[in-house]
């Protein structure tokens, strides 16, 4: 597990940091945790791809955290996407990014995947899992955590 943070300025960007996006490679993907304005360009400047990405976990509704999304959508379009991607969130998610994918003429070419999560709700992503809790925030938002199962170890006897 390697995690990049691809932006921690929070709701105010400056030249130095951008707002809110967090990627996580998990051996052949790229989870990202929350997306805000210029994530794939941020991408672009980190060891990682957005192409990887594979889920996108957003934390809550306050723009810092999903605005970057039309943009990452449709740069992996413009790039000949063609595997799936799931978005989560927590209730409402379903409608903001049917709406975010109307804006413009953006026609994916890949399977975008929404799902609401609840707190309390973990999911079984092979060798690892996705928890959602409810975190304290002043309007509805989830916490993740990324926990990989327990795989054996190997000993070297030498």
């Amino acid at each position: 597990m390697r995690i990049v943070v691809l932006g921690s300025g929070g709701s105010w960007p400056s030249p130095l940091r951008n707002v809110t996006a967090i990627a996580v490679k998990m051996e052949h993907e790229v989870v990202l945790l929350d997306c805000g304005e210029g994530t794939q360009r941020q991408f672009m400047r980190s060891s990682l791809s957005f192409m990887d990405v594979t889920k996108v976990l957003i934390t809550h509704f306050h723009g810092d955290h999903f605005l970057g999304l039309p943009g990452l959508l449709q740069s992996m379009g413009f790039n000949d996407r063609i595997k799936p991607i799931t978005i989560y969130g927590p209730e409402g998610i379903e409608e903001l990014v049917h709406v975010l994918l109307r804006l413009g003429y953006f026609k994916p070419t890949y399977e975008i995947n929404v799902k609401v999560l609840k707190s309390g709700e973990a999911l079984d992503c092979g060798k690892y899992y996705i928890k959602a809790l409810r975190s304290d925030h002043v309007v509805l938002s989830l916490a993740y955590a990324l926990e990989e199962k327990t795989r054996p170890g190997k000993f070297n006897l030498e």
